[in-house]
């Protein structure tokens, strides 16, 4: 079970060497941006020939500069240096960003690729889009920002505060004691603001989800007239989205407002109380001392900004972690190797299976069948009799919850599921095409010398009646075939699973929604595999273009 430090460790562990200069040029810059000050104020004595003893004792640490050329020259390199440290600390910031988003943006979609079907169903495609978008910038922004750069601010801030307290230890201990205020105050307003974005981020994701079932049936809400049906309930799931959009966006600029506000207050009360200390205690502060302090105290500003922001950043990460991670961590399809591998014959076996999508909703009890090899067999069934079903259980997408299953000869749970479909292949709708072109979707293979076979198969099942076979062949196909007639679907994915030679075919209503002439094709080219191969058919009824070894009634 992967959790959110391990994650994070790993990609550290194995991006060591970046991150280390990333933290080097970043420690870097805050030094370089601490001095500008210090030296603002050397130029102060400069320029009006003013003294104090803690300006004597930092010419002591750094350099005694007498020469305003001298001061010049070392500032103008300062500068160049700040330069060259912002630049490659915001530059590996960024490397690290994308080999972060890379790494886990590569393990979400393994696991999705591998993912047992029953946890796969449980959400909607939509759902699981946000994943590769928003959340994988919060998980970036969490560890660039929430955790790079907030060590960085904690040292910054550190060292700022010894170097004002060196100044002044009466202004310094007035910031120490307001720093502890504002914390506890935008600590409240971000745990309000928590809440917001959690309802926030899951409407949003309800209505990703409605948009994409909306777009996916667009034909039948031409067809039906719900057009108006289901704008209306896009307009209420809007609303609500932009309700809570409305209150983010308070509470999100109550904080942003907020927090410059109490800073620039912190340097009023640091101005003010200067001014009181020298006009009514008698301790004046040197002009250089307090051009030091204030451009110190200014310029910590906005890195006191993001470490009272950081928070927001963790709660956005953690929520994107919360959705990222039981994905990673789902259940997977077995892969359990087989010790020696048996070449395929095409036998099949169940014995006593049962098999419920939940309790109490059983869809086989004590299914017990024998297939020798090179048979056909008839699978024959109602509505919801569970012929799909049973060809997922043999396909390995679905786990039986007792009895057992066996492929010559061997437990269907002690195959590697590459092994498993190595033996069997499909063709049913509820099987996509996937690839842009007709030659993608339906040879394994894209290699050129696979082209003349694919063709001939498309030609012999009648999806291809011209000659021209690179027409035919790049033929585009749009999301899975949706720009195609559903016997053209149908005769594709008859051309997929058979152009693999398996030993076992699954096939589910071969000769459904296409015409007769080209069923009889069909038919022909299934009897050509009848020799050699196992053939399993789902049919409601009796398909009269093939002969069956057998009949097995669901």
């Amino acid at each position: 079970m992967q959790t959110k430090k391990q994650l994070l460790a790993a990609f550290s562990t194995a991006n060591k060497t970046l991150i280390f200069r990333v933290l080097l040029c970043s420690l870097s810059t805050v030094v370089a941006t601490l001095l500008i000050p210090v030296f603002v104020g050397k130029y102060y004595q400069l320029a009006f020939q003013t003294h104090s003893t803690r300006a004597k004792m930092f010419d002591v640490v750094f350099f005694d500069i007498q020469s305003i050329r001298v001061f010049f020259i070392c500032f103008a390199l300062l500068i160049a240096l700040k330069f060259a440290f912002d630049f490659w600390t915001k530059y590996g910031l960024g490397l690290v960003n994308e080999r972060l988003s890379k790494s886990v943006r590569e393990q979400l979609f393994h696991a999705q690729m591998n993912a047992d079907l029953t946890f796969h169903q449980r959400k909607e495609t939509g759902l699981y889009l946000l994943r590769y978008s928003g959340d994988l910038t919060a998980i970036q922004n969490y560890l660039t920002k929430g955790i790079i750069m907030f060590a960085n601010d904690c040292t910054h801030l550190v060292l700022a505060v010894v170097i004002l307290s060196f100044y002044n230890n009466t202004l310094t201990g007035l910031l120490l004691l307001c720093f502890p205020i504002i914390f506890v105050a935008v600590f409240l307003l971000n745990k309000r603001l928590k809440i917001i974005t959690g309802k926030k981020r899951d409407v949003r994701s309800k209505n990703l989800s409605f948009v994409a079932s909306r777009l996916h049936a667009f034909l039948t809400i031409k067809a039906f007239n719900r057009q108006n049906i289901e704008q209306d309930k896009f307009l209420k799931n809007s609303d609500k989205q932009y309700d809570f959009g409305r209150q983010y966006a308070f509470w999100y600029a109550l904080i942003y407002a907020l927090l410059p506000f109490m800073l620039y207050g912190i340097l009023v009360g640091v101005l003010g109380v200067a001014y009181y200390l020298k006009h009514h205690q008698n301790q004046a502060i040197d002009g250089h001392d307090l051009v030091t302090f204030i451009m110190t105290l200014v310029s910590s500003i906005p890195v006191f900004k993001r470490i009272l922001g950081v928070h927001f950043i963790w709660q956005t990460g953690d929520v994107s972690f919360n959705k990222i991670l039981p994905i990673l961590n789902g259940k997977t399809t077995p892969t359990i190797s087989q010790k020696q591998p048996l070449a395929p014959e095409g036998r099949i076996g169940m014995n006593d299976v049962a098999f419920s999508y939940a309790e109490n909703m059983p869809v086989f009890e004590k299914l017990t069948f024998h297939i020798e090899p090179h048979s056909t067999v008839l699978i024959n069934g109602g509505h919801q009799s569970g012929k799909s079903t049973l060809f997922k259980l043999l396909l390995g997408l679905y786990q039986c919850n007792t009895g057992y299953i066996l492929i010559d000869g061997v437990y269907l749970h002690e195959f590697n599921e590459w092994e498993l479909r190595r033996k069997m292949t499909i063709a049913s709708d509820e099987f996509p095409l996937l690839g842009k072109t007709v030659f993608e979707a339906v040879s394994y293979s894209r290699k050129e010398d696979r082209r003349k076979p694919t063709f001939a198969m498309l030609k012999q099942l009648g999806f291809a009646h011209e000659n021209d076979q690179e027409s035919v062949l790049n033929m585009p196909i749009f999301e899975g075939g949706k720009n195609l007639s559903y016997s053209q679907r149908k005769l594709l994915n008859l051309a997929r699973a058979l152009l693999t030679n398996k030993k076992i075919i699954l096939l589910d209503e071969p000769f459904d929604g296409i015409d007769a002439n080209v069923a009889d094709q069909v038919a022909q080219v299934l009897k050509g595999f009848q020799s050699d191969h196992t053939l399993l058919v789902i049919d409601r009824s009796v398909p009269k273009r093939l002969s069956f070894d057998a009949t097995l009634q669901l």
